[in-house]
């Protein structure tokens, strides 16, 4: 019988985000965690979770993220519940 030899291959990723001034959070009232923080937009949010939108959406409908609705429609989530999820 001959001599097994075994080679491990190990590869190790790291993913970096950045956020350019230009898409910088804005800050805004949260009622849930009652201070002015800086929010996101959802497919932000997705980002940063590295979730689907689908994915997403059910933290919100579980009421796991804080959502602030703008007047003109436009959703933003607050950045503390994105750090501080359950």
């Amino acid at each position: 019988m001959g001599r097994r030899t075994r080679t491990e291959i190990i590869i190790e990723t790291e993913r970096v985000v950045l956020v350019s001034r230009r898409n910088a959070p804005f800050v805004m009232w949260c009622d849930r965690c009652q201070a002015h923080l800086p929010t996101v937009t959802p497919p932000q949010a997705a980002l940063l979770l590295q979730l689907s939108m689908t994915a997403l959406h059910q933290l919100i409908q579980l009421h796991r993220l804080h959502v602030i609705e703008e007047r003109d429609g436009l959703l933003l989530i607050c950045l503390n519940s994105l750090c501080h999820r359950n």
